[in-house]
């Protein structure tokens, strides 16, 4: 295995569409897991900011932010942090990152539905420029080469998520947030819907290790019963 270790995104961005079986290298947390094997990691950490600021009305997070800096930042709308803390692990929260977290859009993953329902944008690297593009298109039409270089989010946004497994170690069977108006679910493995509160009927379920489709959607059709003004605790 070669590591890579650019310091620009240009760099990185040109290196990974040389490589044949690569991946982008920023906390780790599933690059390295089991399983995942490449001939090159492209390291970030190079480059890729990880501080929290406050711009203008939006809260701005640097893409290698780990989860636990997200967690104690009082910065950051309760629904992210609350999001962030659903991982179980201190020591997961203080290697995850909210752009791997971000970029792999996982249906299983910590942030997907909260960054959905706040209406979050990422600040990416797509070969050619720099583009700022809300949350929910880089979820419809995400590469894997593009690089996030930051997640922001307005101020004024929060709500509140929910995420069930069968044991707090384990992936997510479903996960839900709303924000105001907008809810947004997952459900491992591969399912994402956001909008109206119903919007979970018209998702494609699948059974898997964490549940049957069955028992999935009985989960979303129940996880907001009580009190569906978007203060659900």
């Amino acid at each position: 295995m070669r590591i890579h270790r650019p310091l620009t995104p240009e760099e990185a961005y040109r290196i990974r569409k040389e490589c044949g079986s690569s991946s982008y290298l920023l906390g780790g947390t599933y690059v390295l897991s089991i399983g995942q094997a490449y001939d090159d990691l492209i390291d970030l950490n190079g480059f890729i900011p990880s501080g929290i600021s406050e711009e203008g009305d939006r809260i701005v997070i640097g893409a290698g932010a780990r989860l636990e800096d997200i967690v104690l930042s009082p910065a950051v709308p309760g629904i992210l942090r609350s999001a962030a803390s659903d991982c179980p692990s201190l020591q997961q929260r203080n290697m995850a990152t909210i752009g791997g977290n971000a970029a792999s859009c996982r249906a299983d993953g910590y942030m997907t539905a909260a960054l959905l329902a706040v209406d979050a944008h990422v600040l990416l690297y797509d070969g050619d420029s720099t583009v700022d593009m809300p949350y929910r298109v880089y979820a419809e039409k995400h590469s894997p080469e593009w690089i996030i270089l930051s997640v922001s989010v307005s101020r004024s946004k929060d709500g509140t998520v929910k995420r069930i497994s069968r044991a707090s170690h384990m992936h997510a069977a479903v996960t839900a947030a709303v924000c105001g108006d907008t809810y947004a679910y997952t459900a491992s493995p591969s399912s994402i819907m956001y909008g109206n509160r119903d919007c979970y009927k018209d998702m494609e379920l699948e059974s898997d290790l964490t549940g049957s489709a069955e028992y999935k959607r009985y989960l979303l059709s129940v996880i907001f019963e009580e009190g569906r003004d978007g203060n659900q605790s």
